[in-house]
Parts: C-alpha cells; sequence; structure tokens
C-alpha cells in the first residue's frame, strides 16, 4: 500500500463537484477537549436491553460522557433511519437471530441525565449486513460484549439544543455558547 498522497486526490478533497474551493475551516469545529478517565470493559446481561443496560451502568459508574463499543447478538432491536427531508425517524422493529457486527455510540447529557446515540451494524443468517441508530426499550440481547470509554471534560457538552440545519440533537458547540 503507497501511503504517499496524490496531488489529484487532495485536490479532488478539497474541490467541490463544480471545482469550487472548500473552506475547510468552516467544515469542522471543535467543540471540547476531554482526556481519558478509564475505560470499563464487560458484558451485558443475557435478555437484557441493549440501550437500557448500558445506560444502568453509566449512572451507576458516575459516567456523564464517553463512548460505546459493542460486539454481540441480539434477539430483537427496534432501529431507526433518520429521513433528511423530513427530520423524522422511520423505525422498523426485527426478531430474530442477528450478529452485532459492530455497534458505536456516545454518551453525553440531555436536559441534565445522561444520553446513548448508538447505532449498530448487524448480519442475519444469510450473511446480509444492515443497521441504523438504536432506539431504547424495544432490545432483548443475546450476548454483549461493551467496552465504555469514560472521558473527563470541563466543558458544557451536551444535547439540548436542536441543530437548525439538521433537526437533530446534535452536540452543541460550548465556546460559541459562551461567547456568542
Amino acid at each position: 500500500m503507497n501511503s504517499t498522497n496524490s496531488t489529484n486526490s487532495t485536490n479532488s478533497t478539497n474541490l467541490t463537484a463544480q471545482n469550487q474551493p472548500i473552506d475547510l475551516t468552516a467544515q469542522v469545529s471543535v467543540l471540547a477537549q476531554a482526556r481519558l478517565n478509564r475505560v470499563l470493559t464487560g458484558r451485558l446481561a443475557h435478555g437484557a436491553d441493549l440501550t437500557e443496560a448500558l445506560l444502568t451502568l453509566c449512572q451507576a459508574e458516575g459516567v456523564q460522557l464517553g463512548w460505546v463499543r459493542l460486539l454481540g447478538a441480539v434477539s430483537r432491536i427496534k432501529l431507526a433511519y433518520y429521513d433528511q427531508l423530513t427530520h423524522r425517524y422511520e423505525a422498523r422493529m426485527f426478531d430474530g437471530m442477528y450478529e452485532i457486527l459492530n455497534g458505536t455510540g456516545n454518551l453525553s447529557p440531555k436536559a441534565g441525565v445522561p444520553f446513548l446515540h448508538l447505532h449498530v451494524t448487524l448480519g442475519d443468517a444469510d450473511f446480509n449486513a444492515f443497521g441504523g441508530h438504536v432506539l431504547p426499550g424495544d432490545s432483548c440481547v443475546f450476548a454483549c460484549e461493551y467496552q465504555l470509554t469514560v472521558l473527563d471534560s470541563t466543558a458544557d457538552l451536551n444535547r439540548d439544543e436542536q441543530d437548525a440545519d439538521t433537526g437533530l440533537g446534535l452536540w452543541c458547540p460550548y465556546l460559541q455558547r459562551q461567547h456568542g
């Protein structure tokens, strides 16, 4: 594998479809800096609800900010797809045997309580893969191992405001709230 970037690939990254330059500073914002506090590793109980079990763990451990990774299997799960045009979630229940090929999420306060934003990619017996946003309260763990990376942050990073462009409760840019 060649690790050298060609001029063409770099230029295509920095141009729009109309070959206009992109101001990359307007594309990314740093919302907070955090330090690694600790990493919790374990498994969720057979039959547990995926999100409720993880939130219970976070409350018991005093976790307000972090990242979650999952592997395992579920026998039931409710996933959602966010329609970018209507700004609404379309939900679907899946009952059956599904492997959690990957689960990724983050944890931050929303209205003062821990909020888990979790997505999974699942695989079925026919080796099809699909995924979506995990909705709370409608899953049943068959087996699940987790890694919860706990972060320390002095930033006021939360999901209390709705993003005007997307309709989503994204992380709020604390610097803009404090100074803007």
